[in-house]
């Protein structure tokens, strides 16, 4: 979105098709930069331009997951004959 002007947090969700409590979420938790431009005690929430465009590109920009790697530790199936090592079911040796 390249706007030069600052939208209000009921503009920003509705162009985004953002939920109101999630825009509010990341507002509170930092993940988007807003002014607060109320005098009273409810908070009413500005947005520019170039909070808009970081928010855009933290989030275009996030890196995949790594995959999930589960290690378990071998299975030992008996002893080795010569060294008295234990064997995994693949008949490799384990040191530990």
């Amino acid at each position: 979105m390249h706007r030069n002007v600052a939208l209000t947090l009921p503009e920003f969700c509705e162009f985004y098709r953002i939920g109101h409590d999630k825009a509010l979420g990341w507002i509170r938790n930092g993940k988007l930069r807003a002014i607060n431009v109320s005098n009273g005690r409810r908070p009413r929430y500005v947005i520019t331009p170039d909070a808009v465009a970081e928010w855009e590109h933290s989030r275009s920009n996030a890196p995949p997951s790594p995959p999930r790697v589960i290690r378990r530790k071998p299975r030992i199936v008996g002893r080795d004959p010569e060294s008295g090592l234990p064997v995994d079911e693949n008949g490799i040796i384990q040191y530990f």
